[in-house]
């Protein structure tokens, strides 16, 4: 990107995204969640609009082999592929590929880690679960002869197959915007993001006042270390003299 020909970005978001993925009927049974009692989810403990009466929970119960008293345990099963399952990311990831493909996207077109130079070195498109993000290189006089956002078709993909979108995290040919925990500057530069900068530096500046952690308490400070110096990989030749702490059997000892 340059000062003639900027980066624009445009974005689009899957309203609670995992909730919209239906689950096969027969994984129903093997995808439990945490059990709840009757009495927990009865009118008397949620109300009238969110409790259920006795008679109406019962309708919900498969394998019910008596009415169930207040204090009996219930295990919910999801009908959705449920956030935290590592298959749920993968079916995620391969259906917004999918739509954005339908939308008229081709795979050489991806932003990955793995792939080569983009066919189209103006246009490129990238996806992580539910977030999706196009990136144009163009002058204000292009964008200003576009008829529609680069993610129009996507939007129609959209509606077609009744996907939700978060209409308050869509965006539409921006030069500065936030894309997965970084920002794009005025369409030329990638900078960290203000307040996660500002906690790593009081993070850091309590460590070396006070220089005493855990493996793990020390983890979570190189977590966020290694998001932003993905920005420019050889600072991750800076840690290597902590990792063989980080990696202690006893991850609570100081």
């Amino acid at each position: 990107a340059s000062e003639d020909r900027k980066l624009h970005v445009s974005g689009r978001d899957g309203s609670i995204f995992y909730d919209q993925l239906e689950l096969p009927h027969h994984l129903w049974q093997v995808m439990g969640r945490p059990s709840i009692t009757v009495k927990e989810l009865s009118k008397e403990s949620l109300g009238d609009d969110l409790g259920f009466a006795r008679a109406e929970l019962q309708e919900y119960v498969i394998d019910l082999q008596e009415e169930p008293c207040d204090a009996a345990s219930l295990i919910p099963l999801s009908c959705v592929w449920p956030m935290g399952f590592g298959w749920s990311s993968f079916v995620a990831q391969s259906y917004m590929t999918d739509c954005v493909q339908a939308a008229g996207f081709d795979a050489a077109d991806f932003v990955t880690e793995e792939g080569g130079v983009m066919r189209n070195p103006d246009e490129a498109v990238s996806m992580a679960t539910d977030d999706v993000l196009s990136f144009l290189r163009a002058s204000s006089s292009e964008v200003g002869h576009m008829s529609a956002s680069p993610l129009a078709k996507l939007d129609e993909v959209f509606r077609k197959r009744g996907l939700v979108s978060n209409d308050a995290k869509s965006f539409d040919l921006q030069t500065s915007a936030t894309c997965l925990g970084m920002e794009i500057v005025d369409g030329t530069h990638l900078g960290p993001r203000g307040f996660l900068l500002l906690q790593i530096i009081c993070a850091t500046a309590d460590l070396l006042q006070r220089p005493e952690s855990t493996p793990l308490q020390l983890q979570s400070l190189l977590g966020s270390l290694h998001w932003n110096d993905l920005l420019s990989r050889p600072l991750f030749s800076c840690f290597h003299s902590v990792y063989g702490f980080t990696l202690q059997d006893n991850q609570r000892a100081s």
